[in-house]
């Protein structure tokens, strides 16, 4: 349940924030969106587990700098704090700054491949702008987006470095996490194969979802 719990947030939040990032950066005329491509890109290449420390750095309820600066400027005791990334909303904020690019790509790229003429020929039959979106740009990047909350809800699905990190000392577990504990001793290595199945059998529906929406 937990597990599920923090997909399904997470690729609702990657939706929410990549979709209309995509759009900006591939229908208008933003500035830097050269820079935003290939700052969401570096995301890629930063493992997610290297973000929970930092965002631990950052948020975690004593030591956390963000809750330091909180403390010395409205003079709160030191058992208070504004964040606390120890918690199912911080793993979930966490795990959602390292997913959303999968959206973010999905949706940008299909969008760089719808022709404009598509568009102009809706305004000139007297489209507005939103009409234009909801009638013809949406519903042609909906299995690019549909695809890239796939792929967010499995990577949120899998990941075991954040959750380790952040979960653990939290006192709470996700399905990676459990498997990772069942190996410690006592090991029961039949328990975590089990474990692994509902993850393998997801995967691979997941996956093939993907496919399928995309093929269209």
């Amino acid at each position: 349940i937990t597990t599920i719990t923090i997909a399904v947030s997470s690729s609702t939040i990657c939706c929410a924030v990549a979709a209309p990032m995509g759009w900006l950066v591939a229908r208008t005329d933003l500035p830097l969106t050269g820079t935003i491509r290939a700052l969401v890109t570096a995301s890629f290449v930063t493992p997610p587990f290297l973000g929970a420390i930092a965002w631990e750095i950052l948020a975690a309820p004593n030591s956390g700098l963000l809750n330091q600066l909180y403390r010395v400027l409205t003079g709160a005791p030191q058992d208070e704090h504004l964040f606390n990334i120890y918690s199912l909303p911080g793993l979930i904020f966490v795990i959602s700054c390292y997913t959303f690019p999968y959206v973010f790509v999905l949706v940008a790229n299909a969008l760089d491949r719808i022709p404009g003429d598509l568009e102009d020929a809706s305004a000139i039959l007297g489209g507005r702008t939103w009409m234009t979106a909801r009638k013809v740009t949406i519903p042609l990047a909906l299995p690019a987006l549909l695809a890239g909350v796939l792929v967010a809800f499995l990577q949120a699905m899998i990941l075991f470095g954040s959750p380790a990190i952040l979960a653990l000392p939290a006192g709470f577990h996700t399905m990676t996490t459990k498997i990772w504990s069942l190996f410690q001793y006592p090991p029961k290595p039949e328990l975590a194969a089990a474990a692994s199945v509902p993850l393998l059998v997801l995967t691979i529906i997941l996956l093939r979802g993907e496919h399928m929406i995309l093929g269209r």
